[in-house]
């Protein structure tokens, strides 16, 4: 692409032309974008048709913008790429903001916090396990009354996302019943509960 220069007229303030006007060559920074180049470039960047945008493309008329022949079709595919990106980010997966999470216990046993992290730091692709059973992770044997099955429920992660897996019914969120083989993410301060234990979801940032 050539270069494009222009002469702008400058009051010059220190030299030898001091407090003079003088030509000064800049170079000219607005050019004509080609059509075909955007069309290709947002067919691209979008994963749209390339006959979707240069139908719409016709369909757009144009401006001139910065002393320069600009189509208003160039801004409105670059402000499609933009709501794109602000979408995708609106729309995306929250995932754990901290790399130290745990587990309050509250119920029918002395409050406690389990620090979940740990034991994925030692075994990241491992589940923790919760239920009646001597083999689970947090056995309940406290819950007395409840109907605990022998394995209730495991916490996973994917690396990312913390997730509470149902193996069996009777896990409750706060007004809903979850069915097993249903999973749910969980969020700072997200809880669950079983029997008569409830389980709070908590991420810290620790020194």
């Amino acid at each position: 692409m050539a270069l494009k220069v222009k002469a702008n007229e400058k009051l010059q303030k220190i030299g030898t032309f001091a407090g003079t006007y003088r030509y000064v060559m800049m170079p000219e920074l607005y050019n004509t974008l080609s059509a075909d180049k955007v069309i290709k470039e947002a067919a691209l960047r979008s994963g749209i048709a390339k006959g979707s945008i240069n139908a719409a493309w016709d369909a757009i008329g144009e401006v001139f913008v910065l002393g320069s022949h600009l189509d208003f079709r160039v801004l409105l595919l670059f402000t499609y790429f933009i709501f794109s990106i602000g979408l995708a980010l609106c729309i995306a997966e929250p995932v754990s903001k901290s790399g130290r999470y745990f587990l309050r216990v509250e119920g029918p046993i002395k409050t406690m916090e389990i620090a979940l992290y740990k034991w994925f730091d030692a075994a990241p692709h491992q589940s923790v396990t919760i239920g009646k059973s001597v083999n689970c992770n947090l056995q309940m044997s406290w819950d007395l009354n409840g109907n605990i099955a022998p394995l209730q429920a495991e916490i996973k992660t994917d690396g990312i996302a913390i997730f509470l897996h149902v193996v069996e019914d009777g896990v409750e969120l706060p007004g809903k019943q979850l069915v097993a083989g249903k999973s749910v993410q969980l969020y700072h301060q997200s809880q669950f509960r079983i029997g008569q234990t409830t389980f709070t979801y908590i991420e810290k940032d620790l020194c």
